[in-house]
């Protein structure tokens, strides 16, 4: 996060259970990316493996544990709680993004306020 940064605050929310390295994946890939100001919450969905490994190699994020599985929407639904951005990206841990994914779906919604979501899509041919 960068509390300067005249861009609004991006929070990215993954859920994990039993994929610390996929989890992991992902978030080397959203360190490369050229949006300057995100908050990364990953929520471990009471993993059966040992999810520490996360925060360990990411201090950066902001790691939640849950004690019981809660779904894909409840784990979701503790990232919101702690999420502060003006944005909301709910993005899958198995997927790993491009450099500028982001600025193109932040410049559409501060275009036209009355948007309530985007999405981007790539098909790979």
């Amino acid at each position: 996060m960068n509390p300067n940064s005249p861009l609004p605050l991006v929070s990215i929310i993954s859920i994990n259970y039993n994929g610390a390295r996929v989890t992991c994946a992902m978030l080397e890939s959203l360190k490369k990316i050229s949006y300057p100001n995100i908050e990364v919450i990953i929520v471990d969905n009471a993993s059966k493996e040992d999810a520490s490994l996360i925060a360990n190699e990411h201090p950066w994020i902001t790691f939640i544990r849950s004690k019981e599985n809660l779904g894909f929407a409840g784990g979701n639904n503790l990232g919101l709680m702690e999420a502060r951005g003006k944005y909301l990206l709910l993005l899958n841990n198995d997927t790993e993004v491009d450099t500028g994914f982001l600025e193109p779906l932040v410049k559409r919604m501060e275009e036209d306020p009355s948007i309530g979501a985007v999405s981007e899509n790539h098909l790979s041919s």
